[in-house]
């Protein structure tokens, strides 16, 4: 019985206007996504290789710019890498985020892709609530429902067979609007699906079923509940929204207020502060170091002896900057923290919405957006601590060949006596950029999948592993 009456429910369905109308859209909609991610992603793919390639020939022992490869899943579940920095620059002990997202192509600035999830997640529910809010109401003003159920068929068996037919409904336009963008995507040599690729998207059309049969049985109880269809309609309406803008939209500020970040303002205003502390104590140093050496040439210590007090001050001044450079580690470190326990946050609150859920789901399965980001991030902190050891060793080893970046000069004189006349130069810092090393010993990042529905960023282990071994 319940056969019988989604068959008759399917059969009505595909035999109206919006059923038509909204099977057009679909099919336009997956045509449009199809094409702008194929040229974006072709696009994006070239560039982004193109700046890998020349951070790696700009590497040195100070910092390196890493970029965060493409993946063809973005098709299914973009994840809104737009608003995502797609390279890191990686410092002894500290990993720095790019303030900024990177697009190559400014008038597509701010626009994502019209992804699966994107179409799924807005259209379908909304055509899900279209075509199943008169399913049971409308019978029950036409006196049909009344009939049906005088034939001794249970309510359940009527839920059911509706439900099963308005699912088996929608199922066909997600079919074609699937096979349409496929069609599109396949047709270009550029991009190429792997096995663990395809899995991933059969498990992503899965959720998809099973985010459009939430919103059919949401439809048919409201739809059983009321007595009328145009109050069934705009109950789930407003749910509708309620559910797919206004909570995912919401969370962000609600996540701004439980878990605060610090402006980009206010980071650079520490920073400057820090900054100026520097400054004073380093003139409170060469001011005292200034004293004694004046004490020294006046009592004619020799050469040996004022280069000694020198060194004792230029360690003095190292190890003020050395300290003032883990503050700084430590204030960057401090804010990127708090960014990603902000977006925890927003995570947990908009996870009240099945449609975030959904969208959720979709991008930790695709390993898009903020869970490739942070895949991608808890890597190259992997990779962090070995390029720290191999730059740490070859400083030691080189430190003669670095360039002082940062010094404080400090003049005597004194001309009715021409053993005052006297030159404190003292280095504050020192620059290893341009300090050669072996290409093949530098530790190399590479993002590398290791197995099905699990894709780790890790270090290459012919190369750096070997180097990290050495190194330690």
């Amino acid at each position: 019985m319940p056969w019988y009456i989604a068959r008759k429910e399917i059969l009505s369905q595909l035999l109206k206007l919006k059923f038509s109308l909204s099977c057009t859209l679909v099919i336009v909609l997956m045509a449009m996504g199809g094409v702008l991610f194929l040229k974006v992603y072709t696009l994006k793919t070239k560039a982004l290789a193109r700046f890998a390639e020349a951070a790696w020939q700009q590497k040195n022992l100070e910092q390196i710019q890493i970029f965060k490869s493409t993946s063809p899943l973005e098709l299914a579940a973009e994840g809104r890498e737009w608003y995502l920095p797609s390279s890191v620059t990686v410092k002894p002990n500290l990993v720095e985020v790019s303030a900024s997202p990177f697009n190559p192509f400014t008038f597509l600035s701010g626009i994502s892709f019209i992804d699966w999830v994107y179409i799924v997640q807005v259209l379908f529910s909304l055509m899900a609530i279209i075509l199943a809010f008169d399913s049971i109401s409308g019978e029950k003003e036409e006196g049909t429902l009344r009939l049906l159920l005088a034939n001794s068929v249970s309510r359940v068996v009527v839920l059911s067979g509706k439900f099963i037919g308005l699912l088996l409904t929608l199922m066909v336009p997600l079919a074609l609007g699937l096979m349409v963008n496929l069609l599109i995507v396949n047709s270009s040599p550029e991009v190429r699906f792997a096995l663990d690729d395809k899995l991933r998207l059969i498990v992503i059309v899965l959720l998809s079923i099973i985010y459009v049969a939430l919103f059919i049985a949401m439809s048919l109880s409201i739809s059983a509940l009321c007595a009328k269809s145009e109050v069934a309609l705009v109950i789930l309406l407003l749910l509708w929204v309620m559910i797919v803008f206004i909570i995912p939209n919401t969370a962000p500020l609600l996540a701004s207020r439980i878990s605060p970040v610090p402006s980009e303002y206010k980071v650079a205003q520490q920073l400057r502060l820090l900054r100026d502390s520097l400054m004073e104590r380093q003139r409170e140093i060469m001011a005292r170091g200034g004293s004694i050496m004046r004490g020294q040439v006046s009592r004619g210590a020799k050469p040996a002896e004022l280069e000694s007090w020198q060194s004792r001050i230029t360690r003095e001044m190292l190890e003020v900057q050395q300290q003032y450079d883990r503050e700084v580690i430590k204030i960057k470190n401090d804010a990127q923290s708090r960014l990603r326990r902000q977006v925890e946050t927003f995570m947990k609150i908009a996870s009240l919405s099945p449609a975030s859920l959904y969208e959720f789901a979709a991008t930790a399965l695709a390993e898009t957006g903020y869970f490739r980001q942070k895949r991608f991030v808890s890597g190259v902190e992997r990779y962090m601590q070995i390029f720290t050891r191999f730059s740490d060793k070859l400083r030691a080893e080189k430190h003669a060949e670095a360039t002082p970046s940062s010094t404080f000069l400090v003049s005597y004189s004194d001309p009715e006596d021409p053993r005052f006349n006297y030159s404190l130069r003292v280095v504050t810092k020192l620059d290893y950029s341009r300090v050669e090393f072996n290409e093949n010993e530098f530790p190399r990042f590479i993002e590398t999948p290791v197995c099905p529905f699990k894709r780790h960023s890790r270090v290459d282990l012919a190369i750096d592993l070997a180097s990290a071994a050495e190194i330690g």
